[in-house]
């Protein structure tokens, strides 16, 4: 018995003893004897070495629509005070009518000189530079013969100037849209078509612009070409007209076919026109004219056979 209790003690104590050194061990961050240290497992090697990623493309959108540009308003004439700057030129009167000589290329040599005086005020009396021809049309007022005329060239498929009134343009609103809608162009042939050399230079402005808003306002169209009453001016208009922003276009070719009770033959009006064509020329004809109305289709055949052209009005505008 008293072995066995003796046996007893030796195993208590050596299990205190054990206890102690683990204690100990565990307070030195030791492995205790017997134990095994828990290693991290190894990480497996990637199968594939990784790949920067890739930036994300931004979300896309759709690219602005060019924008187009803006229609081009027209501008009206404001009043000027500015007249005296127009007293050093010259204020004697000139009338303008083609005539006399003809050069080589049966050019009025009128209409060269007066295109190297008066061409520094943005006047042309031909189109020197030119092989083509210009149809112009003075539109004092309406007799009955302007949708003839317009019935041709739009048969013709040409287009040309109409130099309105502002008597015209008030009595023929229709007519002048049509113009419009055909692609033609229109110019000035002043308000009240006065004696433009005789008028103060104030009443020149007051008049050019009179008819300048009323297209602008009533027809939303601004015009840039200006035809004298009569082919009267002198220095100091052409100046004035110039500084409104026109382009004076005279003319090369004119006959006497304004008079609607004594009207030409129209065969003979007719090879009066062609035997006088010539490059760069500038014709004006007259809608009140019957005979005009008569062989206007002709005429534009005429000068096609001829080989001229028949030139786009807005080369005039320059």
């Amino acid at each position: 018995m008293l072995k066995k209790h003796h046996r007893i003690l030796a195993l208590l104590a050596a299990v205190v003893m054990m206890l102690a050194a683990f204690t100990a061990c565990s307070s030195e961050g030791r492995t205790p004897p017997g134990s095994q240290e828990q290693q991290p497992a190894p990480q497996q090697p990637s199968s594939s070495v990784a790949q920067p990623e890739e930036p994300q493309p931004e979300e896309s959108r759709p690219e602005p629509e060019p924008e187009s540009e803006p229609e081009e308003e027209p501008t009206a004439m404001a009043a000027t005070g500015e007249y005296a700057k127009y007293a050093e030129l010259d204020s004697q009167r000139k009338d303008w009518g083609p005539g006399g000589p003809v050069d080589e290329k049966n050019r009025s040599q009128g209409s060269l000189a007066y295109n190297k005086l008066y061409g520094k005020y943005n006047a042309t009396f031909l189109e020197e530079d030119s092989e083509k021809i210009y149809l112009t049309f003075d539109q004092g007022y309406e007799n009955g013969y302007t949708p003839a005329f317009l019935d041709a060239l739009k048969e013709k498929g040409v287009k040309g100037v109409f130099f309105l009134t502002g008597d015209y343009l008030r009595r023929q609103p229709e007519l002048v849209q049509r113009m419009i809608d055909e692609g033609h162009v229109l110019g000035s042939h002043s308000d009240a078509h006065p004696d433009m050399p005789t008028l103060p230079l104030e009443e020149v402005w007051e008049d050019t612009a009179s008819l300048h808003n009323m297209l602008v306002e009533q027809f939303h169209y601004e015009p840039k070409l200006y035809r004298f009453p009569a082919g009267a001016f002198n220095e100091q208009t052409l100046a004035l007209i110039q500084d409104a922003g026109y382009r004076s276009v005279f003319w090369s070719f004119a006959y006497k076919d304004w008079e609607v009770d004594n009207q030409p033959d129209p065969t003979e009006a007719l090879n009066k026109i062609l035997n006088s064509a010539h490059p760069g020329g500038i014709y004006l004809l007259h809608t009140v004219s019957e005979t005009n109305s008569i062989i206007i289709g002709d005429v534009i055949d005429g000068f096609l056979e001829k080989g001229f052209e028949i030139g786009d009005p807005n080369d005039l505008i320059k």
